[in-house]
């Protein structure tokens, strides 16, 4: 099959996967995003041979979207993704591939920006849409690896995309196969002014909350802004975080879990704490959390819907052990 026939096999079938998720392709509500105040540009078509196709504009470094504005010039896009333009409409891009991890942090990113609209590519990961009106660059964690992460596997990290990045809006996933979706509201039924604003400063508070919960989950940073770790700072996986296997190692769990005052933790390190606790104790550290949580009225009893019983059952630890809340501990006594 020739690269002509590929791409447009390959473009018919986007525009049917789109339509199927209730969005059609570029050329058929390029018009519709751009007068909500978004900045739509076409996003190449899916290719097996190229890694990067499914992602990657197919316009010019630079990205002015305003070349392919007219109605005359959409028309030759049709079949392509749409991808949305970062200046004005920020977005926070946790890539990070432990579910309960990037639960904590697109919680603590709505609670620190306000409630915006969340495109799913590949979950766990997730993004999150916002609205600038002063604008900034780009802002990033480091990229980390956690025990169990495959030693050539990309970083997990958190950025903030904003003046000169992109986000792909709707298309097809390289990587899953499947269409991007929004499971709430999208950009096709909500206008730029509706989203909640994100300052400079909010974004790099944002982005440093990010950096301290990958660390407490215990991430080794594999990246210093961009550059490879010197040699002789490469981190090597440790052993696979586990539960408790006798009844000495629960009880430094308990040990722990009292030497901790749930007063002076934010809500990341409260429910970091819960992921601990039932990755050691499994349903048994059930009335072990209530109690503890129950010592701070800041959790629980400020009228919130995850009070402890309830975030309890939303916890799915996978990775975080029992040894966490010990170095949680250890890290608090230290101040």
């Amino acid at each position: 099959m020739s690269a002509l026939d590929f791409n447009e096999v390959a473009g018919r079938f986007t525009a049917v996967a789109s339509r199927m998720e209730g969005v059609g392709p570029y050329a058929d509500h390029a018009e519709t995003l751009d007068l909500m105040g978004w900045q739509p540009i076409p996003i190449s078509l899916p290719d097996p041979r190229d890694p990067d196709a499914g992602k990657r504009p197919v316009v010019e470094r630079g990205w002015d979207w305003t070349r392919y504005r007219p109605p005359s010039e959409r028309p030759r896009f049709g079949l392509y993704g749409i991808g949305m333009l970062t200046a004005t409409t920020p977005a926070v891009d946790v890539d990070v591939r432990i579910t309960e991890l990037a639960d904590a942090i697109g919680r603590m990113v709505l609670d620190r920006l306000g409630e915006a609209p969340e495109r799913i590519g590949a979950a766990p990961k997730r993004l999150y849409v916002y609205r600038a009106e002063e604008l900034f660059p780009k802002v990033a964690t480091l990229a980390y690896r956690f025990p169990g992460d495959d030693a050539a596997s990309k970083g997990h990290r958190v950025e903030v995309l904003a003046d000169g990045q992109q986000f792909v809006a709707f298309g097809i996933h390289p990587g899953t196969g499947r269409p991007y979706f929004w499971p709430d509201a999208s950009p096709l039924d909500t206008a730029r002014d509706h989203l909640p604003e994100i300052t400079p400063e909010a974004a790099r508070q944002v982005v440093a909350e990010a950096e301290r919960m990958l660390i407490r989950a215990g991430g080794m940073p594999i990246t210093r802004r961009g550059r490879q770790s010197k040699p002789g700072a490469e981190w090597t996986d440790g052993p696979e975080p586990r539960g408790c296997r006798d009844l000495a190692e629960a009880r430094q769990v308990v040990k722990a879990l009292r030497s901790i005052d749930p007063s002076t933790l934010d809500r990341e390190t409260w429910i970091a704490v819960g992921y601990g606790l039932k990755a050691a104790l499994g349903e048994r550290g059930r009335s072990l959390w209530l109690a503890w949580s129950g010592k701070s009225a800041k959790h629980g009893l400020s009228g919130r819907s995850d009070t402890p019983e309830v975030m309890w059952r939303r916890i799915r630890p996978q990775r975080c052990g029992w040894r966490f809340l010990e170095r949680l501990a250890g890290e608090l006594a230290r101040g």
